[in-house]
C-alpha cells in the first residue's frame, strides 16, 4: 500500500494585516489592537499563520531620514495576546506594552509591529503614537543643532522657525550647537554642561530636569560660558570625549520687549537641552551569515531568496549615553557575486532590525553570492560586513546511468545485504551530503528496510536490521542522494532476486559405459571413468552451469581436475589410470544464478582385483585377546581391522576346532558384517585343551582372506584361598585383630590357581557403619599376598575390615575377608581407688567390703578408668613394699594409679585399708604415691646416681620395633624405618652379665635435635617420663600426646629414652639409634619404564622377538624413593600383568637388570615382565613393562605401484630413471625393518636393477644402468623384511611404459560459410506477431519478431527475435569429429533495469551452458556477442537457444554455424600465428574471453587440457590455471580487465606420460571502453529553418578501432520517429529530409552510435535542433513599468520619482522555439533615445544586476519596512478604507491595461533604434540605469524579443512619468463647517498643490496627534463630512498629501465647534 506524508502547507506570501487599529497611552503603558495577521493561502485558518510577534518605537523626524529605533524589537508573549472574534469582522488582537519610564513625544514616535509566519516571511504594520502633529509635540526650550556648512556654524533669524528636530548626536569633538527658537528675550546666558550624574534623554520624561542654576561656571562639570544675544549658541574649540552626552543649558532673565505698540513682559526663563551624544567613529561590523538563524549556510535552493542575518554592529550606545538602544540608525543589505559586491541587487534599507529577506532575485545554479550589511549610526558614518558565499543550487543530484551495487542479480544472504553506489550521483554546485536508503519490494518501495542515512558510498545492513529476507523474493535498493541545499535525487537498482539457498542436490551416478543408465559400484575397467546426474534444480535462479571432479576421495580432483561443463547432465572421460582398491568419486557442483552452489559426490567405484586385507582375530568378546575362559558351553571371537580397499566387506565365516583351522568344535557358520560373535554350544568345550577360531571374510567382489586365533582354554575352578586375608600381626599390633597405628595398616593372605593363574586381585578396607571412614580400594596385578594402605587417617575405635578379591585368567574369582580389626592409637584414662572419704562432696565411690584385708586377702575397689575407643581389657596391679614394679603388660596402657595404705583392723586379723595421704618420696626424682591424681612427683630429693657403665649394674640395648607383639625382645631386629606416621615404639633387653638388675622402667620419646622428652611432648601438661614398670616394650602414640596436632614428620629422626631404675637412687638412661617414618612406597619415573632388551648389552626397548628361551629386562631410574633407601627388588615374568608363573627372582638393590633364560615361551604370545621395589620401610610398588610379542611369521605383502605420486603411473617419459611406491604390508607379530626393492621386465624378474635394500622408504627413485627404449614397460618388485629378519613373498608393480613425445597443436583457422538459415530473421513476414517462430527454425515457447522501431534495432539488419521463453532450434549438416565454431548477439530489452537477472542457454553436441543477459541501461540497449565451439558426434548437429525460466528471456539476433578445419590464420583478418583462437568481449566493466585450440599425441593418449589467462606471455595474473578435462575450448567470464592491458591466453595440454605441451596465443589488446564519440552537432547551430536535417561527430577508438555507425532522430532525445537507426555510409556524417511530420518549435533530437571492433558501442545524443519558421508572438503581452515609491506610500499610474533608474518587467510573450533574448528602448518628450545604458554607454548592463530589479519587487518595493510587498500595503486597505474614494477614473486608464504594440516594420521605419540587450533567456524583468531623466516628463518604453533563430517579434509600449518634487502647501487653510451639533464638515481644497492628482490620508482625533474620531482615511476628495462628533471638544485634524510618484506633505490644523453655517 501507498505511504503518505503528513503534507506540507506551502506559504509563499508574507503575513497580512489591515493594521494596528487603536493605540492606549498612559505614563508607561501602551495597550493596542490591531487586525490579525493572516495568509491569502489559508485564509480559513488565521489562527495557524503567526508563529511570532515582535513590537518597537521608532521615530520618525519626517525629514527623509530613516526612522530611528527607540527600542530594539522585543518579542511579544503569546500568553500575553488576546485575539477575539467580534461577529464577523476580522480577529482582533491586543497587547499592553510597559516601559519602564514615560515617553516624552518632542518627535513624531511610530509604534511597529512585526509578525513571522511559519516559513520565516514577515510583515510590518505602523502607526503614529504621538508628537506628529506640531501641536502636540513637546516643545523643548533648548534644542542641539549640528552644523551642515562648512564653517560648522548654525544661524537662526530673528523670528525664524527652526524646521530641524533636537539632535542627538554630532559627528564633532570640537564643537557644539543648540537653538532657541520659541525665546524672545535678546540676551541669553549660556554653559556647556556634561555630568554623568545626568539622566535627560529624548524620547522619555526625565525624573529631574537639569537647569542653568544647577552648575556654576567654575565648576568641573561645565565645560564653557557664555554670553549671546541670538537664539543660537556655536561653541568651538571644545574637547569632547567619545560617547559621552554633553548639554547647552541657557539662562534668560526677566525682561521686557515691545512688540508692535505693545509691551510685553518675558519671564525669567531657563533650561538645558536634552543632550547630545559624540560620536567619531563608525560603527564596529558585527557578523552576516545567510541560511538560518544559527548558522551561515554554504548553499541553498531558492533561486529568488536569501535570507540573511546579521549580529547587531557596536556603536556609540555601549557608552550608555545615548538615547537610543542602538547606535545605528539603519541597516541596509546588497546581493553581489563577489565580497562587497553589489551587481545583484543595490543597497536595500531595513531599518534597524537583524534579520532581511531579499525577495525577488533571479540567482543562478553554481554561482555563489555574498550579502554585504551596511551600518549606518545617527551621525552618517557606515560600516561594511560580509557574509560568507552561498551558491546556489536548485537541481537536485544528477543520476548517472551508472547502476546502484547490490553485489551482482542475487543476494544470497537473508540477513545481510551490501550496497555500493559510486558513480550513481553527483552534484557540481553543492555536492552530495548525505544518502539515504532503503530495501523493498517495489521499485522505490522500502517495506523491507525503512530508509537510513549514510554519509558513505557504500554500506551494509546489520543484525539489528532484521531483514529477513526469503529466498525467491525481488528486491529493490533505494538510494536518495541529498546535496547540501536538501534537494533529493533517487535511483533505484535493478530487480534483485533473494536466493540465499543453493540449489537443491540431486544425484550423482557412477556410470563406467556410457550405455548403462544403473549405478557401478566397481569396474574391471581401469581406462575410463564417468558420470551421469539428475534431480539438480534451483527454484529461485536456476541452475546456471555444472562443475565435475573425479578423483580418489570425495571433491578431490586427481583424475579430472574441476571442470565446467555447462549445464550438461552426463560426463565420460578416458584414457586415465584406475588403481585397484581405490575409490573414484566423482563429483558434481551446481550454481545457481546467485553463485551459491551445492556439490553432491556418487557413492564411488572401485577397481577391485584383491582380497579383503587380513586383521587381528581374537578369542573372546572382551577388549583383549583372551587365553582362558571358563564357560564350557560358550564359544566367542572378536576381530579388528578385517577390511578391503577396494570393495569393503560383504559377509564373514567362523568355525572353530582343537587345532588351527580345524572346525570339530564349531562347523563353518555365515555372519553379517560385524566384529564379533558368540555361539551356544549343544558339546561342551574341553578342559585344559586349546580351542582355535578361525575366520573367513568375503569382500563384495567374493575374494576372502581366513585367518585363526591363537586358541584359549577352558578354566572353569576359581582361585583357591590358601591363607586367609588378616592384619600383618608383626606390625604396630598388641593384640589380635587391634591395631595401634592409625596412619597405616598392613594385611596378608595368599591365593593360588594353578590353570589360568590369578591375573589381578581387588583390595578394600572398609567399615561396617562409618563409611566415611572407608580407605580407597586398590587394584593389584599378580598373585601378590601382601600390602600396606600408608598415609590414611584411620579411625580410634573404628573396626575396619580388609577385603580380597581374586580373579584368575577365566575371570572367575574368590573373595576373602578379614576379621574385625580395629584400630585404638590412645591408652584408657586412669581411674582412682574407691576408698571412704569424708570430702564434703559426699562422694559415692566405696563400696561396702572393698579396700580391705583380712588374713591372706587384699580387697582393692577403683573407680574411673576408661577407654573411649575400645573396652579395658585388663587391670594389673602390684601390691607389695617396692614402689612400681609390674611384671607384664599386654595393651596400651593408661597412666599408673599408686597408693600407700596403711591397715586399719577392725578385728584381730582383718580390717579396712586406709590410704596414706601425706607420704615421703620413695625415690631421689621425687616420686609418690601421695602425689596429685595425674602426678608422679612429691618433693625432689638430692642423691640420685646414674650408674649407666657401672659393671655392677646390669646395662640395657634398646632397639627401635614396629613389632608390637609379645615376641621376646631378643628376638626382634632393630629398624631404621617404620611405616606409620602416627606411632613409635622400642623394646630393650638387659645385658647378659653379672650385676644389679633394674627394678623398673621409665621412658620418653624425643625428636632429634630437641632436648631429652621434648619435640612430640608437651612437658608443661603431661609428664617428661613415663612408667612402664618391668615391661620391656614402649608405644607412643602421637593421638595420646596432649600436645595437639602431632603427627611424625618425615624425613625427621625420633628417639626413644629408658630409664632403669636400680633402687631408689640409682638409675640409668638408654637410647635408640634412632627411627625415621616412611609412610609412602618407592616412586615411579615418568621418564623411564621397565624395559625388555634383545640381550644384557642392549639398551633399548624392544616390543618383539624371534626367541622363545630367553628375555632380559633393566628397570634403571624406574623407581625412586626420597626418603628411604630401595632394599631388593622381585622380577618376573608372565603372560599376565604382574603374573609370576613364567619365571620370578628376588635381586637385591642397586642391581636393575637381569635376565630370564631357559625358559618355554609360546610364539605369537606377549609376555610382560613386572618389577617389584621395597624400600626400608617394607613398602613396595610395581611397575610393568609393556610387553615383548614373540614373532614367528614373515611380513604379509602388499601393494606396489608404479611412479612417484599417489596414483599408479603407466607412462613415464624419463627413459634413465624408474620410480615406485608401496603400501600395505605388515607383520602381525612384530614390524617391517626394511623393505627390498628391484626393476626388471617381467614381473618378479631384476634384470634392469637388481634387489636394494631401501630402509623403511615406500617410494624411491633410481638411476637406471641404461637408457629404456620407447615403449619398454618396467616392473617393480618389493619384498618386506620383518624385525626377525624374515622376508615377504615379492610383490610386483602393473609395470609402467617409457614414452618421450609431447602432445602437438594443430592449427585450424579455416571457417566455413554460416550453416543455418534465416540466421538474422530478416526473412520473414510475421514482424510484430507473437508467438511466430521465424521461418526455418522450430521451437517452443513465446516469441516476438521484432522490427527496427523505438527499441533500438537488430544487430544485424532491421528485425530480432524476441524469445520471452521457451526456446528457438535449427538443424544442419554437419561431420563427425569436426569442430564447429557458433555466433550469436543476445541482450535485455531496453532500460530493463528493474528486472531480475535474465538467462539464457545454449545447447549443442555436448556441450550445454547458460549464459547471462546483462541489463541494458542505453536507450537503444546493446548487443553481447557470445562465442562457441563443439564438436560434431553425428551427421547433423541441433543449434538451441533459449530462455532459462518463465518470462525471463531475452533478444536474439546474427546467429552463425561455422565449420573450423584446417587452415592457416587469413591474413586480412588476423595478423599472427598461433594455433589458438582467442574473442574477447565485454559487458560492462566485466570482459568474457573464449579460446579454442585443437592438438594430437601419436604416442599416447591426451589425458586433458588446462588453461590459464594472464597479462604476459604464460601469466596467470587474470585466470589461474583451471582445467577443462578433454573439452578443446573454453571460456572465462566476468574478468575485471584495465583498458589497454594485453591478454595472453595459455593453454597446457598433457598426454599420459606426463608430457605437456604449452600453447600461446597472440596478445589481444584489451579494449573495455567503447569508441570515444563526440561533438554531435546537428547542423551549424541550435535551430534549422531548412527540412534537410544534416548532423556531423567525431569518432576515435585507439585500442580496436571503429567498426562501424549508426544513427537515428527522432522528437525526444533518444527516439527514433524521424528516422530508425540506419547504418552510415561515413564515420563522420549523415543526412535526412525532414517531412512535414516535423512543425515550428518541435526540436529534432539526432542520435548517433558507433562500434569498434571489440563490440562495444558508444552513443551520443544530440542537443537537439529546433525547428523555428516564424518570431515569437507577443499578441497577448504586457509591458508593465514597475514604480519605486520613496516613501510608505505606493505610487500610482506608472509614476516614479526616481529619475536615474528605471524598472520594469513582462508577461504573456510566447515562443516554441525558445526566447533567445530582450532588447528595450525608451524615447523622451524630445524623441531622444534612452537606452538605460547609463552615462558611461554600458549602463550596468541593463537588466537590474542579473534583471531582477531589487527595486520594485517585495516588500523592498515600497520603503520596504510597513510591509505593503510593493503593492497595496495593510495601512491602505480595509472596511473603511475602500470605496468610492479608492478608485475613479485616474487610478485606471491605458497607461494600466497594457502596452501598445508597434510592428518592428513601423519603428525601424521611423527611425534606427539603438536597442539594448536587457534580459536573458529567462528573465522576466530588467532595471536601466543611470537614465538623468527629467522631471514631469512622460516617457515611452519599447521592448522586443529574439527568438533562437533570431528572429524578433513586434514592439511592446508603454508609458511612464517623472515626478520629483512632493506636494506643496498653499495659503489656503482647512475650512469646517458643523451643520449640526455632531456632524463636521472639513474642506482643504487648494491647501496643497501638485503636478499629479493628490491622494489624501486623513486623521482627526481630540487630542494632539489623536485619532479616535477618525483615523487613516484615504480620499481623493477635499471635501469630508464626519458624523457623531462630539462638538464640545476642540478636533485635531492631520492631513497628508500624496502625490502619484508616492511623495507626500503633511498638515495639521485645531478645528473647534462654531455655530457658523458656513465654513471657517
Amino acid at each position: 500500500m501507498p505511504v503518505y506524508s503528513n503534507g506540507v502547507t506551502i506559504t509563499p506570501d508574507d503575513p497580512m494585516s489591515t493594521g494596528i487599529i487603536s493605540i492606549s497611552l498612559t505614563d508607561t503603558n501602551i495597550t493596542f489592537t490591531w487586525s490579525r495577521f493572516t495568509d491569502p493561502s489559508m485564509p480559513a485558518r488565521p489562527e495557524t499563520v503567526t508563529c511570532r510577534h515582535e513590537w518597537t518605537l521608532l521615530v520618525d523626524h519626517k525629514e527623509g531620514q530613516s526612522l530611528e529605533h527607540l527600542h530594539p524589537w522585543r518579542v511579544m508573549d503569546d500568553v500575553d495576546i488576546n485575539c477575539n472574534q467580534t461577529g464577523s469582522r476580522t480577529d482582533v488582537c491586543s497587547y499592553t506594552i510597559r516601559l519602564a519610564a514615560p515617553l516624552e513625544t518632542s518627535s513624531c514616535v511610530v509604534l511597529a509591529l512585526r509578525a513571522y509566519n511559519k516559513v520565516g516571511l514577515y510583515s510590518t504594520v505602523r502607526r503614529n503614537l504621538g508628537g506628529c502633529n506640531v501641536a502636540s509635540k513637546v516643545k523643548l526650550i533648548v534644542m542641539d543643532a549640528v552644523a551642515t556648512t562648512l564653517d560648522g556654524n548654525i544661524a537662526l533669524e530673528e523670528n525664524d522657525p527652526w524646521l530641524i528636530a533636537d539632535r542627538e548626536y554630532s559627528p564633532s569633538s570640537t564643537t557644539l550647537s543648540a537653538v532657541w527658537p520659541d525665546l524672545r528675550h535678546g540676551k541669553y546666558d549660556w554653559k556647556v554642561v556634561s555630568d554623568e550624574a545626568i539622566r535627560r534623554f529624548a524620547y522619555v520624561q526625565p525624573e529631574t530636569a537639569p537647569d542653568y542654576s544647577d552648575y556654576d561656571c567654575l565648576a568641573p562639570e561645565v565645560l564653557a560660558c557664555g554670553v549671546t544675544q541670538d537664539s543660537f549658541v556655536n561653541v568651538h574649540d571644545l574637547t569632547l570625549m567619545e560617547g559621552q552626552r554633553y548639554h547647552i543649558c541657557i539662562l534668560a532673565n526677566a525682561t521686557d520687549i515691545l512688540v508692535g505698540n505693545v509691551t510685553e513682559h518675558l519671564q525669567q526663563t531657563s533650561g538645558c537641552s536634552n543632550g547630545i551624544v559624540v560620536d567619531r567613529t563608525p560603527p564596529i561590523a558585527g557578523q552576516v551569515w545567510v541560511g538560518s538563524v544559527q548558522h551561515q549556510w554554504s548553499f541553498q535552493v531558492d533561486r529568488t531568496r536569501l535570507s540573511i542575518y546579521w549580529s547587531s554592529f557596536v556603536d556609540v550606545e555601549t557608552y550608555g549615553t545615548s538615547s537610543h538602544h542602538s547606535g545605528i540608525l539603519k541597516y541596509e543589505y546588497a546581493v553581489g557575486t563577489s565580497p562587497e559586491g553589489d551587481d545583484v541587487g543595490d543597497y536595500v534599507d531595513v531599518g534597524v532590525t537583524n534579520m532581511a529577506v531579499a525577495t525577488g532575485l533571479v540567482l543562478k545554479d553554481g554561482v555563489t553570492y555574498y550579502v554585504t550589511v551596511r551600518a549606518t549610526d545617527h551621525v552618517g558614518r557606515t560600516t561594511l560586513s560580509q557574509s560568507r558565499g552561498v551558491t546556489i543550487d536548485s537541481t537536485p543530484p544528477d543520476v548517472s546511468a551508472v547502476l546502484i551495487d547490490v553485489g551482482g542479480a542475487y543476494v544470497t544472504d537473508r540477513t545481510e545485504l551490501c550496497v555500493a553506489w559510486t558513480g550513481v550521483f553527483s552534484d557540481d554546485e553543492s555536492g552530495i551530503d548525505h544518502y539515504y536508503w532503503c530495501v523493498g519490494s517495489k521499485p522505490g518501495y522500502c517495506d523491507a528496510k525503512a530508509y537510513v542515512e549514510s554519509t558513505e558510498l557504500q554500506t551494509c545492513t546489520g543484525p539489528q536490521d532484521d531483514l529477513r529476507l526469503k529466498d525467491g523474493q525481488l528486491i529493490y535498493v533505494s538510494v536518495q542522494a541529498v546535496n547540501r541545499v536538501g534537494l533529493i535525487a533517487v535511483s533505484t537498482s535493478s530487480a534483485v532476486v533473494v536466493d540465499g539457498s543453493p540449489p537443491v542436490a540431486g544425484h550423482v551416478y557412477d556410470v563406467i559405459n556410457a550405455s548403462h543408465t544403473k549405478d557401478d559400484d566397481y569396474t574391471t575397467v581401469a581406462s575410463e571413468i564417468g558420470a551421469t546426474w539428475a534431480g539438480f534444480h534451483d527454484p529461485h535462479s536456476h541452475i546456471t552451469g555444472y562443475s565435475v571432479r573425479i578423483g580418489k576421495c570425495p571433491r578431490c580432483e586427481d583424475i579430472l581436475e574441476k571442470s565446467r561443463v555447462g549445464i550438461m547432465s552426463s560426463i565420460h572421460v578416458s584414457h586415465v589410470t584406475l588403481e585397484r582398491g581405490v575409490t573414484y568419486y566423482t563429483t558434481v557442483e551446481a550454481c545457481n544464478g546467485a553463485g551459491l552452489c551445492v556439490t553432491v559426490t556418487s557413492d564411488g567405484v572401485i577397481a577391485d582385483t584383491s582380497p579383503p586385507v587380513r586383521g587381528d582375530l581374537f578369542d573372546g568378546i572382551a577388549t583383549d585377546d583372551v587365553d582362558y575362559q571358563s564357560s564350557r558351553s560358550t564359544l566367542s571371537a572378536h576381530w579388528l581391522d578385517f577390511h578391503d580397499p577396494e570393495s569393503g566387506l560383504l559377509h564373514l565365516e567362523w568355525w572353530a576346532g582343537t587345532s588351527p583351522g580345524h572346525s570339530d568344535i564349531l562347523a563353518p557358520t555365515r555372519l553379517h558384517l560385524t566384529d564379533r560373535a558368540t555361539a551356544t554350544l549343544t558339546q561342551p568345550l574341553p578342559v585344559n585343551k586349546r580351542v582355535y577360531v578361525t575366520l573367513k571374510v568375503f569382500n563384495k567382489a567374493g575374494l576372502s582372506t581366513e585367518t585363526t586365533s591363537d586358541g584359549f582354554i577352558v578354566d572353569n575352578t576359581v582361585p583357591v584361598t590358601t591363607s586367609r586375608i588378616t592384619l600383618n600381626s608383626r606390625l604396630g599390633s598388641l593384640q589380635k585383630d587391634t591395631q595401634v597405628w592409625s596412619s597405616s595398616l598392613s594385611v596378608q593372605w595368599k591365593m593360588t590357581d594353578n590353570e589360568s593363574s590369578v591375573v589381578e586381585q581387588f583390595l578394600s578396607l572398609t567399615t561396617r557403619d562409618s563409611v566415611h571412614h572407608d580407605v580407597p580400594a586398590v587394584k593389584l596385578y599378580g598373585d601378590v599376598q601382601e600390602y600396606t594402605f600408608s598415609n590414611v587417617s584411620l579411625a580410634d575405635g573404628e573396626t575396619y575390615y580388609a577385603k580380597v578379591i581374586a580373579c584368575n585368567g577365566a575371570r572367575l574369582c574368590t573373595t576373602s575377608v578379614s576379621e574385625g580389626i580395629l584400630v585404638d592409637s590412645t591408652p584408657p584414662v586412669a581411674g582412682a581407688f574407691a576408698v571412704e572419704t569424708d570430702h564434703a562432696s559426699s562422694l559415692t565411690r566405696h563400696r561396702l567390703g572393698w579396700m580391705t584385708y583380712d588374713n591372706d586377702t587384699l580387697r582393692f575397689a577403683w573407680v574411673g578408668f576408661s577407654d573411649a575407643h575400645a573396652d579395658v581389657m585388663a587391670y594389673y596391679m602390684t601390691v607389695g613394699t617396692k614402689f612400681g614394679y609390674v611384671d607384664m603388660l599386654v595393651g596400651l596402657v593408661s597412666s599408673r594409679l599408686h597408693g600407700t595404705f596403711t591397715a586399719v583392723p577392725s578385728q584381730s586379723a582383718a580390717g579396712t585399708l586406709a590410704l596414706v595421704r601425706r607420704c615421703q618420696p620413695v625415690t631421689c626424682e621425687g616420686h609418690c604415691t601421695c602425689a596429685p591424681h595425674g602426678q608422679l612427683f612429691c618433693t625432689k630429693s638430692a642423691g640420685c646416681v646414674d650408674v649407666k657403665g657401672e659393671p655392677s649394674y646390669q646395662q640395657l640395648s634398646v632397639y627401635d620395633t614396629d613389632d608390637y607383639s609379645v615376641t621376646p625382645a631378643s628376638n626382634k631386629q632393630d629398624v631404621d624405618f617404620i611405616r606409620s606416621q602416627s606411632a613409635l615404639a622400642a623394646t630393650w633387653r638387659p645385658a647378659a652379665t653379672p650385676g644389679k638388675a633394674p627394678v623398673r622402667y621409665e621412658w620418653t620419646v624425643q625428636m632429634d635435635g630437641h632436648p631429652v622428652g621434648q619435640g612430640l611432648l608437651d612437658v608443661d601438661k603431661e609428664p617428661r617420663w613415663r612408667e612402664t614398670g618391668h615391661a620391656h616394650i614402649a608405644v607412643y602414640t602421637t593421638r595420646s600426646s596432649r600436645k595437639s596436632g602431632v603427627i611424625l614428620k618425615p624425613h625427621a629422626k625420633y628417639v626413644m629414652h629408658v630409664r632403669a631404675w636400680y633402687d631408689a637412687v640409682s638409675y640409668a638412661v638408654y637410647a635408640t639409634n634412632g627411627v625415621m617414618t616412611d609412610s609412602s612406597p618407592p616412586e615411579l619415573s615418568r621418564a623411564t619404564k621397565v624395559s625388555e632388551l634383545l640381550n644384557a648389552t642392549s639398551k633399548s626397548d624392544v616390543d618383539f622377538m624371534t626367541s622363545t628361551s630367553a628375555v632380559t629386562l633393566t628397570w634403571d631410574g624406574v623407581f625412586r624413593d626420597s626418603q628411604a633407601a630401595i632394599h631388593h627388588y622381585v622380577t618376573s615374568i608372565s603372560k599376565n600383568l604382574g603374573g609370576r608363573d613364567v619365571a620370578m627372582k628376588q635381586l637385591t638393590s642397586p642391581v636393575t637388570t637381569t635376565t630370564f633364560d631357559r625358559l618355554k615361551l609360546d610364539a605369537g604370545d606377549v609376555y610382560y615382565c613386572t618389577v617389584v621395589s621395597y624400600n626400608e620401610a617394607g613398602l613396595f610398588r610395581s611397575a610393568y613393562s609393556d610387553g615383548i610379542k614373540v614373532d614367528g611369521t614373515p611380513p604379509v605383502t602388499g601393494q606396489v605401484w608404479d611412479g612417484r605420486g599417489l596414483a599408479d603411473q603407466d607412462y613415464s617419459r624419463d627413459n634413465r630413471t624408474v620410480s615406485a611406491w608401496w603400501r600395505g604390508f605388515s607383520d602381525d607379530q612384530s614390524y617391517i625393518d626394511h623393505y627390498e626393492w628391484c626393476v626388471g621386465t617381467q614381473a618378479g624378474k631384476d634384470d634392469v636393477m637388481a634387489c636394494r635394500d631401501v630402509g623403511l622408504h615406500t617410494h624411491r627413485t633410481a638411476q637406471l644402468p641404461s637408457a629404456q627404449v620407447s615403449g619398454t614397460r618396467l616392473y617393480s618388485t618389493v619384498y618386506a623384511v620383518n624385525g626377525a629378519g624374515l622376508k615377504s613373498a615379492g610383490v610386483s608393480s602393473d609395470g609402467v611404459v617409457v614414452d618421450s613425445t609431447p602432445p602437438l597443436p594443430l592449427h585450424k583457422f579455416r571457417l566455413g560459410q554460416n550453416l543455418l538459415k534465416n540466421p538474422s530473421f530478416e526473412d520473414s513476414s510475421q514482424s510484430g506477431t507473437q508467438d511466430a517462430v521465424p521461418r526455418q527454425w522450430t521451437g517452443h515457447g513465446t516469441f516476438y519478431l521484432t522490427s527496427s522501431g523505438g527499441d533500438g534495432g537488430g544487430q544485424d539488419g532491421h528485425t530480432y527475435l524476441d524469445i520471452i521463453s521457451g526456446y528457438i532450434e535449427q538443424t544442419v549438416a554437419t561431420t563427425s569429429t569436426t569442430k564447429y565454431r557458433v555466433t550469436f548477439y543476445v541482450r535485455a530489452p531496453t532500460n530493463d533495469r528493474f528486472h531480475s537477472q535474465r538467462l539464457g542457454f545454449v545447447l549443442l553436441p555436448r556441450v550445454h551452458v547458460a549464459f547471462v543477459v546483462a541489463p541494458s541501461t542505453a536507450s537503444s540497449g546493446e548487443w553481447q556477442k557470445l562465442v562457441y565451439y563443439f564438436t560434431a558426434t553425428d551427421s547433423k548437429s541441433t543449434l538451441r537457444v533459449g530462455a532459462v525460466g518463465h518470462k525471463t528471456g531475452f533478444m536474439l539476433d546474427t546467429v552463425q554455424v561455422q565449420e573450423v578445419s584446417d587452415g592457416q590464420r587469413s591474413s586480412s583478418v588476423d595478423r599472427n600465428n598461433s594455433p589458438m583462437h582467442v574473442h574477447v568481449t565485454t559487458r560492462g566493466s566485466y570482459t568474457a574471453v573464449t579460446a579454442a585450440w585443437d592438438v594430437e599425441d601419436p604416442e599416447s593418449p591426451v589425458t586433458g587440457h588446462s588453461w590459464a589467462i594472464g597479462t604476459v606471455r604464460g601469466g596467470v595474473q587474470l585466470h589461474n590455471f583451471r582445467s577443462v578435462g578433454m573439452q578443446t575450448h573454453a571460456r572465462a567470464d566476468a574478468l575485471l580487465m584495465q583498458q589497454g592491458a594485453e591478454v595472453h591466453v595459455t593453454v597446457v595440454t598433457k598426454n599420459a606420460a606426463g608430457l605437456t605441451t604449452a600453447i600461446y596465443s597472440d596478445p589481444l589488446t584489451i579494449d573495455l571502453t567503447p569508441p570515444v564519440l563526440c561533438c554531435l552537432a546537428d547542423g551549424v547551430s541550435e535551430v534549422a529553418t531548412s527540412r534537410i536535417l544534416t548532423i556531423s561527430w567525431s569518432v576515435r577508438d585507439a585500442e580496436s578501432g571503429v567498426s562501424h555507425c549508426e544513427w537515428a532522430a527522432g522528437k525526444s532525445p533518444g527516439s527514433q520517429e524521424v528516422q530508425p537507426f540506419t547504418r552510415t555510409t561515413s564515420l563522420s556524417t549523415a543526412s535526412v529530409a525532414l517531412d512535414a511530420s516535423v512543425s515550428h518549435g518541435e526540436t529534432v533530437f539526432s542520435v548517433v552510435r558507433c562500434f569498434n571492433y571489440a563490440g562495444l558501442q558508444s552513443t551520443l545524443v544530440s542537443s537537439g535542433v529546433v525547428m523555428v519558421t516564424a518570431p515569437p508572438d507577443t499578441s497577448m503581452a504586457t509591458l508593465i513599468v514597475i514604480t519605486n515609491s520613496p516613501s510608505q506610500y505606493p505610487s500610482r499610474d506608472n509614476h516614479q520619482a526616481d529619475s536615474r533608474r528605471l524598472f520594469f518587467g513582462w508577461e504573456g510573450i510566447r515562443d516554441g522555439a525558445g526566447i533567445k533574448g530582450y532588447e528595450a528602448f525608451s524615447t523622451g518628450r524630445d524623441g531622444t533615445g534612452r537606452d538605460g545604458t547609463g552615462r558611461d554607454g554600458t549602463g550596468r548592463d541593463g537588466t537590474g544586476r542579473d534583471g531582477t530589479g531589487r527595486d520594485g519587487t517585495g516588500r523592498d518595493g515600497t520603503d520596504g519596512r510597513d510591509g505593503t510587498d510593493g503593492r497595496t500595503g495593510p495601512d491602505r486597505t480595509g472596511p473603511d478604507r475602500t470605496g468610492p474614494d479608492r478608485t475613479g477614473p485616474d487610478r485606471t486608464g491605458p497607461d494600466r491595461t497594457g502596452p501598445d504594440r508597434v510592428s518592428v516594420q513601423q519603428t525601424r521605419a521611423a527611425t534606427v533604434v539603438p536597442w539594448r540587450v536587457v534580459a536573458s533567456t529567462r528573465q522576466l524583468y530588467a532595471t536601466l540605469h543611470g537614465l538623468g531623466l527629467q522631471a514631469y516628463s512622460t516617457y515611452t518604453l519599447l521592448l522586443r524579443v529574439t527568438n533562437s533563430a533570431d528572429l524578433t517579434s513586434d514592439v511592446i509600449v508603454t508609458n511612464f512619468t517623472i515626478e520629483t518634487e512632493a506636494p506643496r502647501v498653499t495659503s489656503a487653510s482647512l475650512r469646517s463647517r458643523w451643520p449640526v451639533q455632531s456632524t463636521l464638515t472639513l474642506d482643504w481644497t487648494d491647501v496643497f498643490a501638485s503636478n499629479s492628482s493628490l491622494v489624501y490620508e486623513v486623521n482627526i482625533g481630540t487630542t494632539q496627534g489623536g485619532i479616535d474620531v477618525l483615523s487613516w482615511l484615504d480620499t481623493e476628495r477635499t471635501v469630508l463630512q464626519v458624523t457623531r462628533v462630539d462638538h464640545t471638544k476642540e478636533h485635531y485634524v492631520t492631513l497628508t498629501a500624496i502625490n502619484k510618484a508616492g511623495l507626500y506633505t503633511t498638515r495639521s490644523f485645531v478645528v473647534a465647534y462654531s455655530t457658523m453655517a458656513g465654513f471657517e
